[in-house]
């Protein structure tokens, strides 16, 4: 009531102010000056106006104010009059300030908002309204000012400015679409955002018809049907709020939210806001897609992924995560990891718990990566070695985690074992290899000279036995560096298509008279295998190696059995497991009943001279040649045994299609032809040697036969003597390793310039693998060391007759 009361009193101020200016106005001044009445009325408004009341002259000083316009400024009145009004006007006010006042200068009546400048320093926010007062020339005389406090009504107002237009920058800053609407859903307003979202035409949004608009949306929905009826629900039930998802046919997806719009309570529309979420939405469906594959990928991949946490001393405290996979490599379920954290390292082999598990597990709670492999024993009580690779991370909560990826790497390793097995065989075979070398250019020349001893002794010299026994040495020597040259796989060899299950057959009573009594003999071989290509002799030595093997792991007795069949080897199979290329192979197992071989044995066990059998019991060279002879053919040698449960070992043979009649080991070997059988002959032998006791030895050899011999030392003697005795020359002899210039390049270099000449290459061992194979497959003549006297003789024969034999002399007799 007293603020009504106010208004009113100064509203009737304000207009009896507005009616003396007005009367002031229609008077003119006389000489005396205003009319005195009215200036009094006017002074005593001054004294009793509420609103404030200035009077200023033509320069703008100021004549007179009213009280509460200096309680406004905090001043008395008289402390004001005299003084300039812009004193009392802030600077930013003083432009529009000095307007006005040019303007009343005019006669012109004027209104301004300005601030006043308080005594404390503060500002007052005024409305002035500026009355002129002119004299009857209409020259300005004084003007008089209303001021009006509205300090209270700009802050009011500027506070609703700054807040509208924060609504408007957040309106139009908002990723998101925003429309309002009224209770009958008609667009009341819209931010750019929403346009540009629903892409409707912008003359639609300015004329807001809200038809059209509606069917623009609609258009471009999956499902219009739904989102209708949705706004229908909404409309009808206007205090409800609501949140869905909209899918649009170009696979743009939005989230909408809708809730009501209140003033004072009551609902007076709605607000709609719409998120465009489609890379979102992308983002978790590529997400989710690939969390599928890396789930179906660790369910398929044949290893273990897991995620465990540590203790503060580094031990695991629980498994946070298991995949599918270390089922099949742990060999239990992924809940018993979960329930007994510990249940890991207790199948982990005790020298590896030590040695390396527990020392990762320090390096992990470090937060250093490990990378080990152990020992890991299966639900099956077999040992594999797993390998695992292990990266540590800190989390919020103080713990370490570790994810992990653990493969079983037992067949790497084993290839790994095969590889350094191969090469140290392949270096003991290259050792031995040169070995038989000289050791066959030394018994070519004991058995030779024994030989030519014993052509020129009767057989009643009391000096033929000790010779005979020299010759017999010599062989029983000759035996031992074959053998050795079929573990380095340097033999020459004479491959044919063999039937092993009738080799075998022709082999029983053989072997059954080698093996002892209490020695039980078994024979199982599958009718359906194929042929083998393998040297005869050499097969033969590869089973009775084998059985004489099995035969002396059982000196009490029990059984040895011999069983063939087939077998197809994959590739991953035949190179982790055998180590040999993937294809058909015919399978030769020999098994025994004995004692069993030990591990540290069973490391050695190919080796050459390596034997646990008493002292003159063995060489050590047995199955060293086994090793070599089926290494030479392209296949296999394994062995499985365990101490107290006997030995099995298992030969594999590239099998070949063959016609039905193949070799057995009846065929495999020739009689052993007399003397006579092969004369000697009066051609000229040009021989090469470069070891002087072989030399002289073939020389004598061959002299005392007829021929006419020329021996030199060195392939640069025989080019020489070649050139000089073309004509007569009739078969060259050469051995094949020799300093400087060898044998087979010997042999190119004559058959370039002589390619009629015949060729015999000799040698004990040579790593050519063409002299090694027999001379029907590769027309190469070949005399393996050591031989006999006999031998050379009827090798040299045998070629000249051939030779002679043909029309034409265009190809190479040299032996393989």
């Amino acid at each position: 009531m007293t603020t009504a009361l106010l208004a009113l009193g100064v509203a009737v101020t304000c207009a009896a102010i507005v009616f003396l200016l007005g009367r002031v106005r229609s008077l003119k001044r006389s000489a005396r000056g205003l009319n005195e009445e009215v200036v009094a009325h006017l002074r005593a408004l001054l004294a009793v106006s509420p609103e404030g009341l200035w009077r200023v002259d033509p320069r703008g000083i100021t004549l007179e104010v009213s009280a509460s316009m200096a309680e406004m400024l905090g001043y008395r009145p008289e402390e004001i009059v005299g003084r300039h009004f812009q004193e009392f006007t802030s600077p930013e006010s003083l432009e529009v300030a000095g307007t006005a006042f040019a303007r009343a200068l005019k006669g012109e009546t004027t209104q301004f908002e300005a601030t006043a400048l308080r005594r404390d320093g503060g500002g007052v926010r005024v409305m002035v309204t500026t009355h002129p007062i002119l004299d009857k020339s209409g020259h300005f005389v004084e003007g008089f000012g209303i001021v009006r406090d509205i300090t209270v009504r700009h802050r009011v107002e500027t506070e609703r400015y700054n807040a509208l237009s924060l609504l408007e920058a957040a309106l139009e800053s908002t990723a998101d679409g925003l429309l309002v609407v009224d209770r009958e859903g008609r667009i009341v307003r819209f931010n750019e955002r929403f346009a540009r979202m629903w892409g409707i035409p912008p003359e639609v949004l300015q004329s807001r018809d809200d038809q059209r608009a509606l069917e623009s949306v609609l258009a471009q929905l999956d499902e219009p049907e739904q989102f209708l009826s949705k706004v229908r629900k909404l409309y009808a039930t206007p205090e409800a709020e609501s949140f869905d998802t909209l899918r649009f046919r170009d696979g743009r997806v939005f989230e909408r939210y809708s809730l009501p719009q209140k003033l004072d309570g009551e609902v007076v529309g709605r607000v709609w806001s719409f998120r465009d979420v489609t890379d979102r939405e992308q983002a978790l469906a590529d997400q989710r897609l690939a969390t599928e594959r890396e789930a179906t990928i660790a369910r398929n991949l044949d290893a273990a992924l897991f995620t465990f946490s540590l203790d503060p001393n580094g031990r695991i405290l629980r498994y946070e995560y298991v995949s599918r996979g270390a089922e099949a490599l742990y060999g239990i379920p992924a809940r018993d990891l979960d329930q007994d954290p510990n249940f890991w390292m207790r199948r982990v082999h005790p020298d590896d718990v030590k040695n390396i598990a527990l020392p990762a597990l320090q390096q992990l709670r470090k937060l250093q990566p490990a990378s080990i492999e152990i020992r890991y024993e299966t639900s099956k009580g077999i040992w594999r070695w797993h390998r695992s690779r292990l990266t540590p991370r800190l989390e919020s909560d103080g713990l370490v985690y570790v994810d992990g990826f653990e493969t079983d790497v037992t067949d790497r390793i084993s290839l790994e074992e095969q590889f350094r097995h191969a090469q140290k065989m392949e270096a003991v075979g290259q050792l031995a290899g040169g070995v038989a070398h000289d050791f066959n250019n030394i018994l070519t020349a004991v058995i030779g000279y024994a030989d030519l001893l014993l052509s020129r002794m009767s057989k009643n010299d009391p000096s033929r036995p000790a010779v005979e026994e020299i010759h017999k040495g010599g062989e029983r020597a000759a035996s031992l560096t074959r053998q050795l040259l079929a573990f380095s796989r340097r033999a020459a060899t004479q491959p044919r298509i063999v039937d092993l299950n009738a080799a075998i057959r022709n082999l029983e009573p053989m072997v059954r008279r080698l093996v002892d009594e209490r020695i039980r003999f078994e024979l199982n071989l599958s009718e359906t295998i194929r042929r083998v290509r393998i040297d005869p002799t050499q097969l033969e030595q590869v089973i009775v190696n084998l059985a004489v093997n099995a035969r002396d792991a059982m000196p009490e007795g029990g059984v040895i059995s011999i069983q063939t069949d087939c077998m197809e080897l994959a590739a991953a199979q035949a190179q982790s497991s055998f180590g040999i290329d993937p294809g058909s192979y015919v399978r030769l197992r020999v098994r025994d009943t004995g004692g069993g071989i030990g591990p540290e044995v069973m490391q050695h066990i190919f080796e050459p001279f390596f034997t646990t059998k008493a002292p003159g019991r063995g060489t050590g060279l047995g199955l060293a040649t086994v090793y070599g002879i089926v290494r030479q053919h392209g296949g296999c040698v394994r062995v499985d045994s365990e101490l107290g449960h006997g030995t099995e070992f298992e030969i594999l043979l590239p099998e070949v299609a063959a016609p039905e009649q193949a070799a057995g080991l009846e065929q495999a070997a020739a009689p052993e032809p007399r003397v006579a059988d092969f004369p000697g002959g009066t051609e000229t032998v040009l021989l090469v040697e470069d070891d002087p006791a072989l030399l002289l030895m073939a020389r004598e050899s061959l002299s005392e036969l007829g021929y006419r011999v020329l021996a030199v030392s060195s392939a640069s003697e025989a080019l020489r003597v070649l050139d000089r005795e073309t004509a007569r020359i009739g078969i060259l002899v050469t051995d094949v390793v020799m300093p400087g210039m060898g044998g087979r390049e010997l042999g190119e270099r004559v058959k370039g310039t002589f390619p009629d000449l015949p060729i015999l290459f000799v040698s004990g061992y040579t790593r050519d693998p063409v002299l090694t194979q027999s001379p029907e497959r590769t027309g190469i003549q070949f005399l393996e060391k050591p031989y006999t006297a006999l031998a050379l003789a009827r090798k040299v024969r045998e070629i000249l007759d051939s030779s002679r034999g043909k029309s034409a002399r265009g190809a190479s007799h040299v032996a393989g």
